[in-house]
């Protein structure tokens, strides 16, 4: 049931909402909700968000922008065709570990990494690319509290099973996550057909149980989800009628039950859709 939450009408209003949640978790609250502008963000709301989080799936979105950086010379190099390797077949999240029929492109493989987080693609992607390709994506991004210490796999349960005391580990910070998007909606570093292409699985994102939970069916929202047994996290870009691009990254962990991190992001994107000044509001 959507629940009855009056929308903040000014920033102050969403920082005071944000600081509402951060105090009553049990777990700990990352959160970052900014404007793009051509130096950096406009600041609405934060908490704690150059805090590090083990990333989970959002560790798939500089291995996005790794892809298409290096092989966007032409459409027609995302078209070549890559077989999915006996050790890339991880279960977890996505659906190609359990298909018979391959190979894939590397478009296609992109796709089913970002809009059903498929880890197999996913680990695809990474040999094909390789650890300090997606490194150097990193550092493009200005992404300082993310790196990329493994490959997905499951370990004893969610979608990318991990913590911040197993090592290698996946790690970023709510303010990592809104600097891709930052990029992405300001169109800084590729082309412009690159960066057409690169969002379509951003907008394709199935996975609408966190920020999406409670808004309008037609919303433009471009983002990607991850979980944890004990974390949930969500960052994206919300296009409001008439205002600027809204980025978001709402991250919660330490949690006894990843579910209770879920129900916290569907309210705090509640909010911010709400957020009139942007004529988001309900």
């Amino acid at each position: 049931m959507r629940p009855n939450l009056k929308p903040p009408r000014t920033a102050n209003a969403l920082q005071a909402r944000v600081d509402e949640y951060a105090n009553k978790t049990d777990g700990r609250l990352g959160v970052f909700v900014g404007i793009p502008t051509e130096n950096g963000f406009d600041t609405i709301a934060s908490h704690s968000s150059e805090a590090v989080f083990a990333s989970a799936s959002l560790i798939k979105l500089p291995i996005l922008y790794a892809l298409f950086d290096e092989y966007w010379d032409s459409k027609s190099r995302l078209a070549q065709e890559v077989g999915l390797s006996d050790t890339n077949m991880v279960a977890g999240s996505g659906l190609l570990h359990l298909l018979s029929e391959h190979p894939y492109t590397l478009d296609d493989l992109a796709r089913a990494m970002i809009a059903i987080s498929d880890n197999a693609a996913t680990n695809q992607l990474i040999d094909t690319l390789g650890m300090e390709r997606i490194e150097r994506a990193v550092s493009d991004l200005g992404m300082s509290e993310t790196r990329l210490g493994r490959k997905m796999m499951t370990t004893g349960g969610g979608s990318d099973s991990s913590n911040l005391e197993e090592s290698p580990v996946n790690t970023t910070s709510p303010r990592d996550a809104a600097r891709f998007y930052r990029n992405v909606v300001r169109r800084e570093s590729l082309s412009v057909p690159a960066y057409e292409s690169l969002e379509v699985p951003l907008y394709a994102q199935k996975d609408a149980s966190m920020a999406a939970r409670y808004l309008p069916y037609d919303v433009e929202l471009g983002h990607k989800t991850g979980w944890l047994t004990h974390a949930a996290l969500d960052a994206g870009v919300l296009h409001c009628r008439d205002g600027e691009p809204i980025v978001f990254a709402l991250f919660v962990d330490r949690l006894a039950y990843a579910g209770d991190g879920t129900d916290i992001i569907a309210e705090l994107g509640l909010a911010i859709h709400g957020w009139s000044p942007n004529d988001c509001g309900l």
